[in-house]
């Protein structure tokens, strides 16, 4: 009788990482896909924090391992531009560049391709002045750091009824257990 070869361990997180050593699902501005590749069932986040946020990359990967699309921003900029293909925004406070976060939920707001869009504001930031200024321009909820990944998923489901499913893709009317 010939024994069976003995399978190879598989490194999980190895196995989540591209040939670069970046964890697939995380999209940057500069390597996102072609907007047409948006109308897929998958809401788009639009995460917009400072490159030097090491939970930029723990909530990107945890929101795709739930099934949205999430596409990472450093700066308001680049945010401002890709705001018309995320169906929800995540931005912090302080981004790279000129541009803070309350200016960036300021101008989302005034512009009318954006203005109905929901807003999260994650931050570090714990004065109360920051969160009357988040809220003066308008976001939709304030989350502090250190966050949970799954109170920011949370958040996010609540915020967009119409796209919460289960892992199948089929629409449900409960949120995923996390």
């Amino acid at each position: 009788m010939m024994a069976k070869p003995a399978q190879k361990a598989i490194d999980p997180f190895a196995a989540a990482c591209d040939s670069s050593g970046r964890l697939r699902g995380v999209e940057r501005f500069g390597q996102m896909r072609q907007p047409s590749t948006f109308t897929n069932r998958r809401p788009v986040v639009l995460l917009a924090q400072r490159l030097r946020d090491d939970g930029l990359e723990m909530y990107a990967e945890f929101l795709h391992y739930y099934g949205l699309a999430p596409l990472a921003v450093s700066n308001a900029t680049d945010a401002l531009r890709c705001a018309r293909e995320a169906d929800i925004i995540v931005t912090g406070i302080t981004l790279d560049g000129r541009t803070d976060g309350v200016e960036l939920v300021s101008r989302l707001r005034c512009n009318a391709a954006t203005m109905h869009k929901p807003i999260i504001v994650l931050t570090a930031c714990a004065w109360r002045r920051a969160r009357e200024r988040a809220e003066r321009a308008g976001c939709d909820v304030f989350l502090l750091k250190p966050c949970l990944p799954n109170a920011l998923l949370r958040e996010v489901l609540l915020l967009l009824p119409q796209f919460v499913h289960d892992m199948t893709g089929s629409p449900t009317q409960k949120l995923p257990r996390i």
